[in-house]
């Protein structure tokens, strides 16, 4: 009986240990550093064997297994009215009150061609980049067409699975395709199946996109719902929706670059974000070839529309990969003006 008793009192201490350090990751700041794992390195694109797609009735089960969160009952912050010291007593400058014409003139596109057509998926999620010589699109659960600039098809559509099986995996949708100007590269991402908490990420070996990527995987304390991706100069940089926590994510770009194996990760948890429709942050990404002013830190941002104030909400992330535990995620916002949004 003893035994018993004392084998309780273990297991009970167990379970508060484990629900605490569940806490910990919802905790407003709490920085978590872990690692990417690199999976291998596919072969070239173009040659591989075409897969099937994700189901769309499995991708249907998943987000009908995934535990719901009724909308507006999340215990999050409510939103407040602004205080009244905040009151924008003057006139806006960069308030636009009506629409110039200067020119009779029309902008064309140089080319104009379709793209991937309707994949039985809703929503389709559609995602496009565009690189020195190449066009890539992605739609929902999963198709992947690549392009020139011409219009010309250069692989046409296929299954991302096709990318993911090479390495022992299998991708459930919100794709999301990103262009690195700066290394020349590209990235290819997804979320495995819901029940793994799995992001899936492959980065193009050179500027081909028909050729062969390094593949890396990472997990999440709670499902990465519509992963957003943003290119910094240190950092690959991912938001999500993981209810009840909001965190962003920074990835050691260089070394996933270099297909090396474990990049750092380092996560952090968003303060609250005083509302409660579908908390996020949008990643800013780096596209072009001027590159952000030495120093700047890679920036997030969410638009906070409300019936009393309308802001534009900032994060920006201090990374420090020497100690990752030294990493923050620190908040303002802009104050715009007053708009009737009914």
């Amino acid at each position: 009986m003893l035994n018993r008793i004392v084998l309780i009192a273990i297991l009970s201490v167990l379970a508060l240990g484990a629900l605490s350090a569940q806490e910990d990751f919802n905790a407003p700041g709490q920085v978590q550093v872990s690692q990417l794992e690199f999976l291998g390195k596919t072969p070239p694109l173009r040659t591989l064997v075409e897969r099937p797609n994700t189901n769309p009735e499995k991708r249907k089960a998943y987000k009908a297994n995934r535990p719901q969160i009724t909308r507006n009952f999340q215990n999050l912050q409510a939103l407040q009215p602004r205080p009244p010291k905040q009151e924008r007593t003057t006139f806006d400058p960069l308030r636009q009150l009506a629409i110039e014409k200067t020119t009779n003139d029309q902008v064309e596109p140089f080319v104009n061609y379709n793209g991937i057509g309707y994949s039985n998926v809703v929503p389709p999620d559609p995602s496009v980049a565009v690189g020195k010589n190449h066009v890539v699109q992605m739609v929902n659960a999963t198709l992947i067409e690549i392009y020139d600039k011409e219009g010309n098809v250069v692989m046409n559509e296929f299954s991302a699975n096709s990318l993911w099986n090479s390495t022992g995996f299998q991708s459930a949708g919100d794709p999301v395709i990103l262009y690195d100007h700066d290394a020349d590269r590209w990235m290819i991402t997804e979320f495995a199946p819901q029940g793994a908490n799995t992001l899936l990420i492959a980065i193009s070996e050179t500027d081909d996109p028909t050729g062969s990527y390094y593949v890396y995987d990472f997990q999440t304390p709670n499902f990465p719902d519509y992963p957003k991706f943003g290119v910094w100069p240190d950092a690959y940089t991912v938001g999500t929706n993981e209810l009840p926590s909001v965190p962003v994510y920074a990835l050691e770009r260089q070394k996933m670059l270099n297909g090396e194996e474990n990049p750092k990760l380092i996560r952090v948890t968003a303060n609250s974000l005083n509302a409660a429709f579908f908390p996020m942050l949008l990643p800013a990404d780096w596209d072009g070839d001027t590159p952000p002013m030495p120093g700047t830190k890679p920036m997030f941002l969410r638009v906070r529309d409300g019936n009393f104030s309308d802001a534009v909400q900032i994060y920006t992330m201090t990374i420090d990969w020497d100690n990752p535990n030294n990493s923050s995620l620190d908040d303002d916002e802009v104050i715009i003006e007053d708009v009737d949004t009914e």
